[in-house]
């Protein structure tokens, strides 16, 4: 997982260059199909989208899914997980509060009307609802990384389980080897050994 977008989009995706050995792929996003292959004679009869319309597909690192570059930044502007599988790619800005300027503004256009210190509490009560309402969604985003990290992890000693299984299943396992070229090419050495002596 990535700090932000910027650094998501540096380093955690790749470029899927068009080649012969692709297979041909729909971005899940939009459906357009994704330039995968260098020519669009080469589009099977399912895919009439000239290759003008398909866009540069890119591979998300972390999970492996593919998608068009162009829908893919678009569907980062307002999440930050991907498309396919709901991974969180990068940890979300947080939700830009009131700047002074629009708090001033209105402190001074409802101080007259309501005066200075109900005004002030609303602002203050506001300014604090907001503050709690982003420590929640950054607490939410929190838990769903260590419950997505949770289950990479248990992913991993999964496969680690079953590659120690398969392998103590390997070992266990008597090697059926014909020993009985080597016995004979022993004896035939020793037979020339005995002929020079």
């Amino acid at each position: 997982m990535y700090l932000c977008m910027e650094e998501f989009f540096a380093r955690g995706i790749e470029t899927i260059a068009a080649s012969e050995d692709n297979e041909l792929r729909d971005c899940i996003i939009c459906q357009d199909p994704l330039h995968m292959i260098p020519s669009p004679n080469s589009l099977p009869d399912g895919f009439a989208t000239p290759i003008r319309l398909c866009h540069h597909p890119v591979r998300i690192k972390s999970c492996g899914h593919t998608h068009g570059l162009e829908c893919l930044s678009a569907w980062l502007k307002t999440g930050y997980s991907c498309p396919t599988c709901n991974r969180i790619l990068f940890v979300p800005e947080a939700l830009p509060g009131p700047s002074e300027e629009e708090i001033n503004d209105v402190f001074y256009e409802l101080k007259n009307e309501y005066g200075e210190r109900p005004v002030t509490i609303a602002i203050i009560n506001y300014l604090n609802h907001h503050d709690q309402l982003e420590n929640q969604r950054r607490q939410s985003i929190m838990a769903a990384i260590a419950v997505q990290e949770q289950k990479i992890q248990e992913k991993e000693r999964k496969r680690v389980r079953e590659m120690e299984i398969k392998w103590e299943d390997n070992v266990e396992e008597e090697p059926d080897w014909d020993t009985s070229d080597n016995e004979d090419a022993e004896d035939a050495e020793d037979a020339d050994m005995d002929g020079e002596l």
